[in-house]
């Protein structure tokens, strides 16, 4: 759909006219999108203001125009980011010849024809994400980033990306996992490698394919990766994630309103003390009365227990196939047998059918091979031990 829009110039006019209107309305200046002459504008021609503007990638252009680099690049970055999370209609195809800048340094627009806008709960759940791996700076203690890795996998939900009756433990364990490795990089620390570390939890996510992005998340991702290359072509040292960091500080300001509520907030990111926590202490009792009720139901034998053993799925696994095998061969060898002593048709057939069930027999085997090559790959000691590494080094 968003494809064939692309070619309707009546809907590309209205597409740029909203888009500057978006970055008028929050105070931006350094953006730039050619007026169009709707009275001289169809479906099938497209009538524009001149804008004289040249590539970001043309270095010697920028360099010539006496335009900071570093600031233009960070202005590319802004820019991306208050589409995805501020106004949520954004750019999908922002390629060097799509933005470029003029002499004055403002970034121009051109190709409106690909434009889409993040639905409600992709939007608010794109926001949370980025709280719970941006919020509460480089240094995070195990209460703060189990909540962060909760929050995480909870505006996943929201957005729709993650699968229905997905394992939730190793989506929170992986998200605690990601969110670490951010801040440890924050540090100037090395990342640990993902299939080292998670290890079982990281291949049965894997398998079950628990993430379905939307089709929105595609585009985003094509204008991220062409924003950052453009950045990078700039600025060497451009690194989105890190601009992110005061923009979502802002944002958390905005959203607590007040000063006093933004002092609240921060103090709340210092301590790890949120209102939840707060709310948690006023219903401790009837928490402890929950607790009362559930071992009661244990004691009755009430109470049903479901666990799920990663280690056990896998041996089964793999005694399935060895299974496979062996009734493969048991086969062949009736089969041969039954070939080799001519009984009944015609012994080519018994031999035929013995040759195709061991056939079947050496592909599940080597199903068993690689199922032990991938298995070796995720062997780990748990990554639970790891989470506090920040506070005591």
């Amino acid at each position: 759909k968003l494809l064939y829009e692309e070619i309707d110039y009546l809907l590309e006019a209205r597409n740029g006219q909203r888009f500057a209107k978006t970055f008028k309305d929050i105070g931006i200046e350094y953006i730039k999108v050619p007026d169009v002459y709707f009275d001289m504008t169809t479906p099938r021609v497209l009538t524009m203001e001149f804008v004289e503007s040249f590539k970001m990638t043309d270095i010697a252009k920028v360099e010539a125009a006496g335009i900071d680099k570093a600031q233009l690049s960070e202005r590319c970055a802004d820019a991306f980011l208050t589409q995805i999370l501020k106004t949520g209609y954004f750019h999908c195809d922002p390629h060097p010849g799509n933005l470029c800048t003029n002499k004055e340094g403002q970034l121009v627009y051109y190709d409106c024809g690909m434009m889409n806008e993040l639905q409600p709960n992709v939007a608010e759940g794109f926001k949370e994400a980025c709280f719970a791996v941006f919020g509460g700076g480089p240094f995070i203690s195990q209460i703060q980033l189990d909540a962060a890795g909760k929050r995480l996998v909870d505006a996943l939900e929201q957005m729709g990306v993650l699968a229905q009756g997905a394992d939730r433990l190793s989506v929170e364990k992986l998200a605690r996992y990601f969110i670490r490795t951010f801040k440890d990089v924050q540090l100037g620390k090395s990342a640990k490698n993902i299939k080292t570390t998670l290890g079982a939890d990281l291949q049965a996510l894997t398998e079950q394919q628990v993430f379905r992005f939307p089709s929105t998340f595609t585009f985003i991702f094509r204008a991220f990766a062409s924003v950052d290359g453009i950045g990078k072509g700039l600025d060497p040292e451009f690194d989105i994630p890190k601009k992110a960091q005061p923009f979502i500080n802002e944002l958390t300001d905005v959203a607590a309103g007040s000063d006093f509520e933004k002092w609240t907030s921060r103090f709340a990111v210092a301590t790890g003390l949120r209102a939840e926590d707060i709310d948690t202490a006023i219903t401790q009792p009837k928490k402890v009365a929950y607790l009362e009720q559930t071992v009661r139901s244990i004691e009755q034998g009430n109470l049903k227990i479901r666990v799920r053993s990663l280690e056990n799925e896998q041996a089964l696994a793999r005694l399935a196939l060895s299974q496979g095998i062996t009734n493969k061969l048991l086969l062949a060898s009736l089969f041969l047998n039954l070939g080799i002593a001519r009984v009944g048709i015609a012994p080519v057939a018994w031999l035929a059918a013995a040759a195709i069930c061991g056939a079947q027999a050496g592909g599940t085997a080597l199903q068993v091979q690689l199922f032990d090559k991938k298995a070796a790959k995720y062997e780990s000691k748990s990554f639970e031990g790891t989470t506090a590494e920040a506070t005591e080094e």
